[in-house]
């Protein structure tokens, strides 16, 4: 009974951890970018097959497991941007 008892609370402990994430907000070089992925504190972005945009800067928001102090941004696998992130109560989310 412990046994079971003590699994289930390090089941839910684990699920609430992660549970948490953190939202920013980045900036993308037009609308035909998207992310691709995010490793680490590594964003990569890549264009839209076909699309056309006259926008000049987008911001797009996203969300990160873990906090970082500076984020690297990709543009089709070449170093973009460094953005520092600064911590705001707000941006943590359950």
């Amino acid at each position: 009974m412990f046994s079971i008892l003590g699994i289930g609370v390090l089941l839910f402990f684990n699920k609430s951890v992660r549970a948490f994430s953190f939202e920013v907000e980045i900036e993308k070089p037009d609308a035909c970018y998207k992310v691709s992925s995010i490793k680490e504190n590594k964003v990569y972005l890549e264009r839209k097959p076909n699309c056309v945009s006259s926008q000049v800067i987008v911001l797009d928001r996203i969300k990160l497991n873990a906090w970082y102090e500076v984020l690297e941004i990709y543009v089709d696998g070449r170093l973009w941007k460094k953005k520092p992130l600064m911590f705001s109560s707000k941006e943590v989310l359950k």
